[in-house]
C-alpha cells in the first residue's frame, strides 16, 4: 500500500495493489493479467469522512487515472 495527501482535492489517497491468487502483490506485477490496483479516497471533513473508490482491473484503467 501506498498513502499520498492530495492537497489540491483535500483527499488521502490509500493505493493498493491486489493479486486474484494466493501470491503476493508487488509494484512488479502491474502488467499481470492475475492483478488488479486500487485506490481509496478519505476526504476528512468537519464531522464525517467520506470514503470512495473506483475500481478496474489493471489493463483498462483509464489513462487519465494511471499514476506515472
Amino acid at each position: 500500500m501506498n498513502h499520498f495527501w492530495n492537497e489540491e482535492e483535500g483527499v488521502f489517497e490509500l493505493v493498493f495493489n491486489e493479486r486474484k491468487d494466493e501470491q503476493s502483490a508487488s509494484e512488479s506485477t502491474d502488467d499481470d493479467a492475475l492483478s488488479f490496483k486500487y485506490t481509496l479516497f478519505v476526504k476528512p471533513g468537519e464531522k464525517w469522512i467520506q470514503i470512495f473508490t473506483d475500481v478496474y482491473p489493471v489493463s483498462k484503467i483509464p489513462e487519465e487515472k494511471k499514476q506515472s
